[in-house]
């Protein structure tokens, strides 16, 4: 992709056909942007696992009017998107995001994942959208106090959108 050479290692079978010399080349080709995009459309159209299936339905009971597997910055498919205060809510699986009440010395993919869970709440601050991160655990064991907080952070996002600029 960036015209410089590499050689196979001889564990490499050439038939996978690697174009790439390190991750920020296969990042630089616009192929590979298209690719990643293309594959969080397909995520949106998936039907959604329980624990979203749990957020939506707390979301409905509250409300909140909602867009489900919404595209951010043309980067990442969030679970819900409350557009009117530019909020992302991301209902994460207790083992796969590591909540450290259960996992509180995390196995290396737990430790990957909340890496990028980090990077990725930090570009969407970037980007102006807060991110609320609710557990699954949370969702299933204590409902009402995640409401509460929800429509905490609601109140608090709208009345900031409310003040002059």
């Amino acid at each position: 992709m960036c015209g410089k050479t590499f050689k196979w290692s001889p564990s490499r079978h050439k038939a996978y056909n690697v174009k790439y010399c390190s991750p920020a080349c296969r990042n630089a080709d616009p192929d590979m942007h298209t690719h990643y995009i293309n594959m969080n459309v397909k995520q949106q159209q998936m039907q959604p696992n329980h624990v979203e299936r749990q957020g939506y339905s707390l979301l409905n009971d509250l409300g909140v009017e909602y867009v489900r597997q919404h595209l951010v910055g043309n980067k990442f498919c969030v679970d819900a998107f409350v557009p009117c205060v530019k909020l992302v809510i991301q209902f994460d699986g207790d083992y796969w995001h590591g909540n450290p009440a259960f996992f509180p010395n995390p196995d290396a993919r737990q430790r990957k994942r909340m890496i990028i869970d980090k990077s990725q709440d930090a570009y969407m601050a970037t980007c102006g959208f807060t991110v609320c991160r609710i557990w699954a655990s949370d969702l299933k064991i204590k409902p009402e106090t995640i409401k509460a907080q929800l429509l905490d952070v609601l109140a608090r996002l709208e009345h900031i959108r409310a003040l002059p600029e």
